[in-house]
């Protein structure tokens, strides 16, 4: 029998080799930016969502997503960094209701602080925070910062030329945020500061934009005109950024007590809490028997150090020979006379 074998060659694809292979590499260097990606998508999908509501049930179901994709992002993250952003989200609730319902420097369009507000300065700061660790920041971080402060400048400087003329507003408060977010950029976490301009940047023409909120033409109060939004807002979210991480640093780290009292043995633990027993029962008279864990010989031992304390001037006029002919008084318990202990010098001891 005749057995003819054939083979089949595939014909190359000019170019399907080489854009195969781009691709996997393409998204393994987008891969560090994920997070990023994801909230610049996430912003205006939220903020047109919101504009789009007509009951605040509707927006406190956008809060609570809000809140799922900040647990979700910090699931990723350290324990000091997760602390960090958690207590972002505290200080930016309080400011918040200051700002809008208190001072009236903004008001949202429910006249209350949407529930998506809080969670969403933690997004704002975590990706700041993790912006700094990017491969872009780490190679090109003094280029970053000289683009964001030259805009920084460009905007102010327009907010108070050509904003007038086109928008009807004088921009004056955003220009005096523009050297507090100079001085800022002067900082070793001026990388951090950058990003937060940039994603504050967005965030505050999309929600401006949507009427989601709106600045006041002047601030009440101190009367100072602003913009909507103002210029260099991203000074006053990094003031909170810098707040925030002063914070973090004065409160103490995580789970620090809870490793503390996991060292201590349960017998160490009992033996401090009966010395301070046994020192509060002592000076005031009341004897006191000392728990199995410690044996009898504690207490004992406890109270003539107490009475040699109390006698140490009329040993101290005795000569020395008559302290050393002095009899070795020991406490009658069977488990020291087995042990052969030496007892302490002028130690005494008064029967429990």
């Amino acid at each position: 029998m005749l057995r003819i074998h054939t083979t089949i060659r595939r014909l190359p694809v000019p170019g399907w080799g080489r854009s195969s292979r781009r691709v996997p590499v393409a998204l393994n260097r987008l891969k560090p930016y994920t997070f990023h990606i994801a909230l610049v998508i996430y912003w205006p999908v939220l903020l047109y969502a919101d504009a789009q509501v007509q009951a605040l049930t509707q927006q406190h179901a956008l809060g609570a997503l809000t809140f799922a994709f900040l647990i979700v992002a910090t699931r990723f993250s350290s324990p000091s960094e997760r602390r960090q952003v958690w207590l972002m989200v505290g200080i930016a609730t309080c400011v918040e209701l200051f700002c809008s319902v208190v001072w009236g420097l903004y008001r949202y369009r429910w006249g209350n602080v949407p529930l998506f507000v809080p969670p969403g300065h933690g997004l704002l700061y975590l990706f700041a925070l993790r912006a700094a660790r990017t491969p872009l920041m780490v190679n090109h971080g003094r280029a970053v910062c000289r683009v964001a402060l030259a805009c920084a400048t460009v905007w102010a400087v327009g907010g108070l030329t050509v904003g007038p003329l086109f928008l009807g507003r004088v921009d004056a408060l955003g220009a005096l945020l523009w050297p507090i977010f100079v001085w800022l950029m002067r900082k070793p976490a001026a990388v951090v500061y950058a990003a937060s301009f940039f994603i504050t940047a967005e965030l505050e023409l999309l929600g401006t934009g949507f009427g989601i909120w709106t600045w006041a033409a002047a601030a009440p109060v101190i009367h100072l005109p602003a913009g909507n939004p103002p210029s260099v807002i991203a000074g006053g979210y990094c003031v909170m950024d810098t707040v925030t991480s002063k914070v973090a640093t004065l409160l103490p780290a995580a789970g620090v007590f809870s490793r503390l009292l996991s060292r201590l043995r349960p017998g160490q633990l009992n033996l401090g809490l009966y010395r301070r027993r046994t020192a509060i029962v002592a000076f005031s008279a009341i004897p006191l028997s000392p728990p199995s864990i410690i044996g009898s010989g504690g207490s004992s031992g406890f109270r003539g150090g107490l009475q040699d304390q109390e006698h140490g001037d009329d040993r101290e006029d005795q000569p020395r020979h008559a302290q050393a002919d002095e009899p070795d008084r020991r406490q009658d318990d069977p488990s020291e006379q087995s042990q052969g202990r030496p007892e302490k010098a002028g130690e005494q001891v008064v029967e429990a």
